[in-house]
């Protein structure tokens, strides 16, 4: 019963933040590119803050998953045209605002939360890590970059004339600066242990790891390449720690 009540919990959450920002985008209050990025950055964070409601159980990751899953499949039938958007995500979470956009980065974001909290969970640094570069770091990278230009600062890279230093750098803080305060969260929870220079200095490779792969020029695929980046380099310098 714990299970299913953090799910509801949980789903009800999720719903109220993608349906606010959905609404939001939809009124012209903000412009796409702030409610697509506004949606990338907090819809994972927020939701591997609820993980601890659910109770110590095996099938405790599946039930958390399928709620991310149900979500993709909503966005994938409303992209086929199968379902009208009466969320009003189409406007929020894609560049165009067209329904078959969403077949794009959208599902395969959700489609990433669900393998990843399937796999690695709550009780694992790896899963935490790759979620936190995926939403943190590649999620605030635009912003940073919109900043630099406002600033006046369009340095681009040498290998990437679309990414630029900024960019870049706020990737590297947004990660590091959500993955230390949730992957402390975790810990203090026991559900996996990690010494406080463990943690930073993981947090801190990881991070840098994760923004030399967003800045390489792949923009369509970041969403895959990024996660899968930080998962195998945290697989090499925090998961034997966490598990010792």
């Amino acid at each position: 019963m714990r299970n299913l009540y953090a799910l509801v919990v949980t789903g009800a959450v999720m719903v109220a933040l993608l349906g606010t920002i959905g609404v939001l985008a939809f009124n012209r209050v903000m412009q796409s590119d702030v409610s697509r990025k506004l949606m990338h950055t907090t819809a994972g964070l927020v939701f591997m803050l609820l993980w601890p409601f659910y109770e110590d159980s095996p099938y405790s990751r599946f039930c958390a998953a399928s709620l991310i899953a149900g979500i993709s499949l909503y966005f994938a039938a409303v992209g086929l045209g199968f379902f009208k958007d009466h969320l009003k995500l189409t406007i929020a979470a894609t560049r165009t605002g067209r329904p078959k956009d969403l077949l794009k980065g959208p599902v395969l974001y959700g489609l990433v939360h669900t393998a990843v909290t399937a796999i690695y969970w709550r009780d694992s640094p790896v899963g935490i890590m790759s979620l936190c570069a995926l939403c943190g770091g590649d999620g605030l990278a635009v912003f940073g970059g919109l900043l630099g230009r406002i600033l006046g600062l369009p340095w681009t890279l040498p290998w990437n004339s679309k990414k630029s230093w900024a960019g870049s750098i706020a990737f590297l803080l947004g990660s590091f600066y959500t993955s230390v305060p949730l992957m402390t969260l975790f810990v203090d929870r026991g559900f996996f242990h990690l010494e406080a220079h463990q943690l930073l200095r993981g947090c801190a490779i990881c991070s840098a790891v994760g923004m030399l792969v967003e800045s390489l020029p792949i923009l369509e695929y970041d969403n895959l390449t990024v996660p899968a980046a930080v998962a195998f380099t945290s697989q090499l310098v925090m998961s034997s720690a966490a598990s010792s």
